[in-house]
């Protein structure tokens, strides 16, 4: 076995002499890998394009207000009186309702969260800006709900407020599981899955604990990316994620973490990771970039196993291949 594992270390020939691809040059390409993503990307222009969109929305909204009362400032006038009545009244209407607009843009706070949340409730005149802002809301939501599933996050685009009502009862239930077993008592996780197993795609978990494993798993995504921000970033980010979020939902995911963190310690899997690059990255290019870093971390834990024991079933050729590139799962093959 000693032998099966130097040879797996420092490779072996083909008959015609040439070298076969080792275990130590696969590690080697693994954190070629890493540490190219990390001299590569800024994190922190993550709030950067928040602000970016949320300016493009302020910006498109103006403008839309503006060319609204241009409109209606060249509309024919119409000959007769009442018609005319009828015209002056309208725009003064809509020129009312366009300066309480002005007026509201004018006063909303500098930081994410605050616009976000004072956006909330504006009546939109250009239905643009509106779609955009509606858009900005799903992505954020969708980034929250990745907390609990993949399915959930595909399920909060476009969501009524009946069904997001439904994901707020879900997520108490799912609390009152996670409280049962603190204290000791049965969750009933075969009633939950009766109710809200839908949520949970094709696949669903058969146990509560494999169900927390999995959250565990996505949970670890987010605070990796939390963690790996600057202070102030971080702080933008969490604001900007709680402002787009109904408040009781919010208040449920926030339990579900602190209880999360209770029963199930992130440990390895949610670490920081210092980006050190320029290139700017949206939310979702830098949710892509944790999943990818923990994947490389998985990875080269099972290459670290596989060259103190010799034994290669515990390394994933297909991850290999995702990861390193095909070159990399043909070499894997070799040994």
């Amino acid at each position: 076995m000693r032998a099966l594992r130097e040879l797996f270390r420092n490779g072996m020939q083909n008959r015609d002499g040439s070298e076969m691809p080792n275990l130590r040059q696969l590690m080697e390409q693994l954190k070629n890998q890493r540490r190219q993503q990390l001299q590569q990307s800024n994190l922190d222009s993550v709030v950067d394009d928040l602000k970016e969109r949320l300016e493009n929305i302020l910006k498109t909204e103006r403008e839309g207000i503006q060319q609204r009362l241009e409109d209606a400032a060249s509309q024919p006038e119409p000959e007769d009186a009442a018609g005319k009545e009828q015209q002056r009244s309208l725009n003064q209407l809509l020129r009312q309702r366009a300066e309480r607009n002005l007026d509201r843009l004018d006063e909303l706070p500098g930081d994410i969260g605050g616009q976000i949340q004072g956006l909330m409730d504006y009546d939109f005149m250009d239905p643009d800006a509106q779609q955009k802002f509606q858009e900005l809301l799903d992505m954020l939501k969708s980034q929250m709900a990745q907390n609990i599933s993949d399915q959930m996050r595909d399920q909060m685009q476009n969501m009524t407020p009946e069904q997001m009502e439904a994901m707020r009862q879900m997520m108490q239930d799912l609390n009152q599981m996670l409280r049962d077993r603190m204290e000791g008592r049965d969750p009933d996780f075969d009633g939950f899955m009766q109710k809200w197993g839908q949520m949970f795609g094709d696949n669903p978990p058969q146990s509560l604990d494999e169900l927390m494993e999995q959250m565990q798993q996505q949970m670890s995504q987010m605070q990796s990316l939390m963690d790996s921000l600057s202070d102030g970033a971080r702080q933008e980010l969490e604001d900007a994620l709680q402002s787009a979020m109904d408040p009781r939902l919010s208040d449920e995911m926030s339990e579900f973490a602190s209880l999360m963190q209770s029963l199930l310690p992130p440990g390895d899997l949610s670490r920081e990771y210092p980006f050190l690059g320029d290139d700017s990255m949206t939310l979702e290019q830098a949710m892509d970039a944790m999943r990818q870093m923990q994947s490389l971390d998985q990875l080269e834990q099972s290459l670290q196993q596989a060259m103190r024991t010799g034994n290669l079933d515990d390394v994933d050729p297909d991850q290999l291949a995702e990861l390193l590139g095909e070159e990399a799962r043909r070499a894997w093959e070799e040994l």
